[in-house]
């Protein structure tokens, strides 16, 4: 991406399209329809568009896409086909293909409150705010467990944040921003980790910029239903923490991340040596419960907000159910972070490239009118158009 200055104005209303809402899809033809649907009625006066990137779906995303636009004249909607790149590539090409002065993301399986565009597009009044960070509450509330982990989890990492998290699912940023070099959604982080890559790279090299929170802009996501799915999860995100460190964070020194990988692992050997020692090397066994209460104590407002969403969510058992959920999360993001580190810092290649998605079909909804596809753009013509080859 070319270089530009920051001017940090602020936005000019007078533009045609001030928002483009991107919505990146995958395989998403049981939920994309109710994302659509809440984003056609958004209660705004603000001129928005609605992009959608399909990541080479194999389902039926694509045919819902084109028949929702059919039923909803009054949104403007553009729809990109593009050979599947994983997230990042998505979402770089939402920003490419965006023509507002903001660039608000929702994922495909969420849904937005009808004031979520206004509420999200109001801290960017600030000229010295760039990116802003909306409020991601649960979708899932019949089932226990995925109501269970957003608030022990989810709820409680944003509670223990000093800073303004930024999550996927609902962010916004000023477009001029990916027109910096080297600030853009890197390529390797196909899955998660795309937004914390960016937020890394971009404040570290713009420490004077802003990130904020708009509480009062909610998207409804789902969250893991199983605690082995979500357990996965966090094992993943340990292993891009440290891809993360190792790769995009320019400030974050060799023997700061030697130091990290030390203390995980002797936080993650410290119990079962405990358990072994404590009979015929007690001593041994105290120094390690203490090196394990360390690494605990290093987490512990995140543990006590989880522990206060267990008892938001199940009562007073809640709390001790939290209390081992977050402790076992927390092993499992060590191991995933250890896992990585290794080869890292041993130089393992990773691709830190910025790619935009070649595009094989796009249409808007200036195309459907009729009731046909005769106006799709073929792949040929999309590039013509300007996307890439």
């Amino acid at each position: 991406m070319n270089k530009s200055s920051m001017d940090g104005s602020s936005i000019d209303r007078s533009r045609k399209i001030l928002i483009s809402a991107v919505v990146c899809a995958f395989n998403e033809e049981e939920h994309l329809s109710s994302c659509l649907d809440s984003l056609a009625a958004q209660k705004t006066r603000l001129s928005y568009e609605v992009i959608v990137i399909d990541d080479g779906s194999t389902d039926g995303t694509r045919t819902i896409a084109m028949d929702w636009a059919r039923r909803n004249g009054g949104v403007a909607v553009r729809h990109f086909q593009i050979v599947h790149g994983g997230l990042s590539v998505a979402r770089n090409t939402g920003v490419d293909r965006s023509r507002g002065e903001i660039v608000a993301f929702v994922d495909a399986d969420a849904r937005a409150e009808p004031t979520w565009l206004e509420n999200i597009s109001g801290p960017f009044s600030d000229p010295a705010v760039d990116v802003v960070a909306g409020r991601v509450s649960n979708l899932d509330d019949d089932r226990r467990f995925a109501r269970f982990i957003h608030k022990v989890h989810f709820e409680a990492a944003m509670r223990a944040m000093k800073d303004s998290g930024l999550t996927g699912a609902n962010m916004a940023f000023r477009r001029h921003i990916f027109e910096a070099e080297g600030i853009g959604f890197f390529d390797y982080f196909d899955r998660r980790g795309d937004e914390t890559s960016l937020r890394v790279r971009y404040f570290g090299r713009n420490p004077s910029r802003k990130l904020v929170s708009a509480p009062d802009a909610v998207v409804h996501n789902q969250h893991p239903d199983r605690f082995f799915t979500w357990l996965s999860q966090q094992s993943y995100e340990g292993a891009m923490t440290a891809v993360i460190e190792s790769c995009i964070d320019e400030h974050i020194k060799r023997g700061e991340i030697v130091a990290k990988l030390l203390v995980r692992s002797g936080a993650l050997a410290a119990l079962p040596i405990a358990l072994l020692a404590v009979q015929d090397l007690p001593l041994l066994a105290v120094l390690a419960l203490a090196f394990w209460g360390g690494r605990m104590a290093f987490r512990a407002r995140y543990i006590l907000a989880s522990m206060r969403g267990g008892v938001e969510s199940e009562g007073p058992l809640g709390a001790i159910v939290a209390l081992g959920a977050v402790l076992t999360g927390t092993m499992a993001r060590d191991l995933g972070y250890l896992r990585a580190v290794p080869l890292l810092l041993l130089g393992k290649k990773i691709d830190m490239g910025q790619s935009v998605g070649s595009v094989v079909a796009s249409w808007d909804d200036g195309m459907l009118g009729g009731g046909d596809e005769s106006g799709e753009i073929s792949g040929d013509e999309a590039s013509a158009k300007g996307a890439p080859a």
